[in-house]
C-alpha cells in the first residue's frame, strides 16, 4: 500500500479544501488515515464503518472508552450519542477542545458496535482541521492513538505508519501535549478516567453548576 501525504497549512485555504474533500472520500471509501489533532497525530477512521474499524484493530489499537468519536458540533453527537445535561455543559464549558465525554449510545446509533459496544465518547476538537474533516465528511470520525504511544513528531508518524495506512495529514511536528481529559458523566456524579490538559476540578465545577436562568 502506498501511503499518500497531504500537508495541512491553515492559511492555503483552497489547497486544505482540497486536502479535505481528498481525505473525506479515503475515509469515506474506508481507509485509514493519520491526522492531527489538538493533543497529538491519531488514527482516523468513519465512525460508523465496521470495515474500516477492523483496519484499525489490525494496527494495534484496543477497543475502549479513551478512543473517542470526533464531532463537528454538539447536533451531530445528539445524532449518534445520549448527551445529557452534565455532557452538555462541560461541553459548552470547554470544547472545543481536549476534553472527551463517555456518555450511552442512542437506540438507533449506527456507530459500529465492536468499539462501542455500550458506550462512546466524544469530543468536538479545537483542531480546526479535525473539526472540519467531521463535518465534511458529515459523520463522526473515530480517532485512536497505540497503547501508550502517542505521537508528536512526523517521521516518527511515517516510520510507524507507511505503507501501512491510506494517508497522513501532515501539520509538521505538534507540540508536547497529554492526551484530552477523559471524564464518564453516565452516572450521578462525573468520575475522571483519565487525566489530561484540562483539570478534572475544573471540570467538575463546571458539570455541577446550576443552569443560568434566563
Amino acid at each position: 500500500m502506498k501511503t499518500k501525504l497531504y500537508q495541512f497549512i491553515l492559511k492555503e485555504r483552497e489547497k486544505t479544501a482540497r486536502v479535505l474533500d481528498q481525505v473525506a472520500s479515503t475515509l469515506q471509501n474506508g481507509g485509514v488515515v493519520a491526522i492531527p489533532t489538538e493533543t497529538c497525530y491519531s488514527l482516523a477512521i468513519d465512525a460508523t464503518n465496521a470495515e474500516a474499524l477492523e483496519k484499525l484493530l489490525a494496527l494495534g489499537v484496543v477497543p475502549g472508552l479513551t478512543n473517542p468519536i470526533i464531532v463537528s458540533d454538539l447536533r451531530m453527537a445528539k445524532e449518534y450519542l445520549l448527551v445529557n445535561e452534565a455532557a452538555e455543559k462541560i461541553s459548552h464549558a470547554f470544547m472545543p477542545g481536549p476534553v472527551t465525554l463517555v456518555v450511552d449510545l442512542t437506540p438507533e446509533s449506527k456507530l459500529a458496535p465492536k468499539m462501542f459496544p455500550t458506550g462512546a465518547s466524544f469530543r468536538i476538537s479545537s483542531n480546526i482541521f479535525t473539526r472540519a474533516l467531521a463535518s465534511e465528511l458529515g459523520k463522526p470520525i473515530t480517532v485512536a492513538i497505540l497503547p501508550n504511544t502517542p505521537v508528536y513528531k512526523l517521521k516518527e508518524l511515517q516510520g510507524m505508519f507507511d505503507g501501512k495506512i491510506e494517508a497522513i495529514v501532515s501539520s509538521g511536528d505538534l507540540p508536547l501535549v497529554l492526551p484530552s481529559t477523559v471524564i464518564d458523566v453516565r452516572g450521578v456524579e462525573p468520575v475522571l478516567v483519565r487525566q489530561g490538559p484540562v483539570p478534572f476540578d475544573e471540570i467538575l465545577r463546571a458539570a455541577m453548576a446550576m443552569p443560568t436562568v434566563a
